[in-house]
């Protein structure tokens, strides 16, 4: 798949495209688990960008491999939004923990 070369020019792991998604759609990565959007981005996207079972990537959302195949890949605009944000430090995903945790 053409696709498959992010923009650190290696083949992407599957879990740093829903990184990427969480980064390019400005989603915290806990909605990655909840039906929506979001989720169904990061499903095309592994399925487009990756070489990782339906399986593998059903475990990292909460979905069986049977939803993940419901969800053809497809090299979309939005896929290659991903495409171009995985990788890049520039853009961490959103993360939904409380902001004071992190500071001082």
């Amino acid at each position: 798949m053409l696709a498959q070369v992010g923009a650190s020019g290696v083949l992407a792991r599957f879990e740093r495209s829903g990184d990427a998604v969480s980064a390019a759609t400005r989603t915290p990565l806990a909605e990655l688990q909840r039906r929506g959007p979001a989720r169904t981005l990061f499903l095309r996207a592994a399925r487009t960008l990756t070489t990782a079972g339906t399986r593998e990537i059903g475990d990292l959302v909460g979905v069986t491999h049977v939803a993940v195949v419901a969800v053809q890949p497809a090299l979309d605009d939005d896929v290659r939004r991903v495409a171009r944000v995985l990788g890049d430090p520039r853009f961490p995903p959103l993360d939904d923990g409380l902001l004071r945790w992190r500071l001082g």
